[in-house]
Formats: C-alpha cells, sequence, structure tokens
C-alpha cells in the first residue's frame, strides 16, 4: 500500500493505524508517500514508529520505489540478486555526518558512527550500506566511501 500522509478525510497515519489492527493486515508493507520536507529524516522516523515499512518523499524516485518495492512484494526466486539492487541508504544527517568524517578521513569516528547505526532499532534496514561502508574503511578507499556518500546527498 502506497499511503499519502496527507489526505482530505483521514491522515496517513490514522489509516496505517486502523490497518495495522486488523489482524490479518498486520504483515500488509505500508509505504508513507508524502510532499514535506525531510532534511532530517525526522518524518521518516515518526513514519517507521507509526508502523509503515518504508518512506517515500515526492517527488517519487523510480529506482528508490522499485527498491522499495522489490523488498516486499517479489518471491525469493523473482528478487533481483541483493548487490544488482541499490542500497538502502539512513536518513540524510548520518550521510552527512559519514561524509564529513571521510573527507577529514576520521576512519575511528567513522567506525564508531557505523557501530551506532547498526545498534539502532533501524539498524536491520541498513546491512548492505553498513557492510558497503565496511569494505571501503577495510582497504582505505576514503575517496570512494566520499564519493559514494556524495552523491547519495545530492541524489535527495
Amino acid at each position: 500500500i502506497l499511503m499519502d500522509l496527507s489526505m482530505p478525510a483521514v491522515d496517513g497515519y490514522e489509516a496505517t493505524h486502523s490497518i495495522r489492527e486488523h489482524g490479518e493486515c498486520k504483515t500488509v508493507p505500508i509505504i508513507a508517500v508524502s510532499a514535506n520536507v525531510d532534511s532530517d529524516g525526522a518524518i521518516e522516523q515518526q513514519c517507521i514508529e507509526a508502523g509503515f515499512n518504508a518512506y517515500l518523499p515526492k517527488p517519487i524516485n523510480i529506482e528508490k520505489l522499485r527498491s522499495i518495492l522489490a523488498r516486499y512484494l517479489l518471491t525469493e526466486q523473482e528478487a533481483p540478486n541483493p548487490e544488482e539492487t541499490d542500497l538502502l541508504f539512513p536518513k540524510q544527517k548520518k550521510i552527512s555526518t559519514l561524509f564529513a568524517l571521510a573527507q577529514v578521513g576520521d576512519i575511528i569516528s567513522i567506525r564508531k558512527t557505523l557501530k551506532e547505526l547498526k545498534d539502532s532499532k533501524d539498524g536491520h534496514r541498513y546491512p548492505r550500506f553498513i557492510k558497503k561502508v565496511e569494505e571501503l574503511l577495510e582497504d582505505f578507499h576514503l575517496e570512494e566511501l566520499e564519493e559514494l556518500l556524495y552523491n547519495e546527498l545530492e541524489h535527495d
């Protein structure tokens, strides 16, 4: 379900809560969609806490939509190889922090930030991102890491 957060009669949060109350609908994927600016990730966090499976800002980026849908709709046989799909990036604030640390070459703080992300309640959502950053750090490819993070910052 693609659920707009702002609807005339009932907002997306209320609608999602109602859907989640039905036993057979507890596992139905619900993706929050909003035109509100979420530069600090607060809306996404609020959506996850409210029972949404994911958050998608408008205008919708088709590749991100495909990536999210692939996680929930495809069977194992149909699902693309995870190595071939886009990485799911954490909130822009976390990306900005990692980018700034990569620019100054602070590997210790990058590792600490990754550990905090991994241990957070949303850490399970970013295993491929965390693995990719760890691999780049292991090989001291800070320029590649900067480029990866910069491209994501520019993309959003």
